[in-house]
């Protein structure tokens, strides 16, 4: 049976200098020379990854709806795939990147917004978005809009306010080529099928 799995019994270093050159950055898959052998490897990006590797507009989306959310003095807290935001306990945001777009997932009842202008999902069915059901796929200026629209609406229904003198900061990362981050952990290399 084919499995993937992580390759663990080389140093990640060794392993970002032995990626196939060739390779287009933002490819998922790719090839490893590993003892003499090709290997055909998946690349797992993590959400820091994905930041460092967007293009401007996605970049600039993203440090635009984090600004947004720390100007209700949000705190934020990063996994692997995603960025969240809280405050105290309650968790009122995430930020996933997927391909080219940003989606943001807050903590609001889609049921409440059916028959409106907002394009969303109701994700509320999977269980690491019970808290954020609605998903916002971020494409355009308008999307952040309406995005901030409904953080506001959000915030105002917990009784939170915006903070008076929030100086927005510029979250964007330089870009990295994937040998990189792969060098530093950002992005894990999984074989596809064993290894022979």
């Amino acid at each position: 049976a084919t499995q993937e799995e992580p390759i663990g019994e080389i140093d990640p270093t060794e392993l970002a200098t032995s990626v196939n050159a060739q390779l287009t950055d933002n490819g998922d898959t790719g090839v490893v020379l590993l003892n003499g052998k090709e290997i055909s490897v998946r690349y797992d990006r993590s959400f820091t990854a994905r930041v460092i590797q967007s293009n401007d507009e996605v970049k600039a989306r993203y440090v635009e709806i984090k600004n947004y959310l720390f100007s209700y003095a949000t705190k934020d807290r990063m996994s692997w795939k995603t960025e969240s935001f809280y405050k105290g306990r309650v968790t009122y945001a995430k930020v996933k990147i997927v391909g080219k777009t940003l989606n943001v997932y807050l903590a609001l009842n889609p049921l409440d917004y059916e028959n409106t202008k907002y394009n969303f999902k109701n994700v509320s069915d999977v269980k690491q978005y019970e808290a954020t059901p609605m998903r916002l796929k971020i494409k355009s200026n308008r999307g952040v809009n309406w995005a901030k629209e409904l953080i506001d609406d959000m915030m105002r229904n917990n009784e939170i306010i915006a903070l008076e003198n929030y100086e927005s900061q510029d979250y964007s990362l330089e870009y990295e080529e994937t040998k990189a981050l792969i060098s530093k952990g950002l992005i894990r290399v999984l074989i596809d099928g064993e290894a022979q």
